[in-house]
């Protein structure tokens, strides 16, 4: 899958897109964790289609979730 999103506005849609899926992200609200990690979540609502491995295509419309961005040091 490919995520695409503005790491200058994190509030803008992400679009998600692969062989099974395509949707985007309608960001809502974000949550910026201030510590070596540099998580940036992000919450809203999907929109598109998922393809299950039975080949059913899920509706997204609407479905609540979060998305995240995580830089990790270890």
């Amino acid at each position: 899958m490919r995520w695409t999103y503005d790491r200058g506005d994190w509030l803008r849609p992400w679009r998600i897109a692969g062989e099974r899926v395509e949707a985007e992200f309608h960001p809502f609200h974000e949550r910026v964790a201030r510590t070596n990690l540099g998580v940036i979540a992000s919450f809203g609502h999907f929109t598109g289609w998922a393809e299950t491995d039975d080949g059913e295509r899920v509706d997204l419309d609407g479905l609540t979730g979060w998305a995240e961005e995580a830089r990790n040091r270890w």
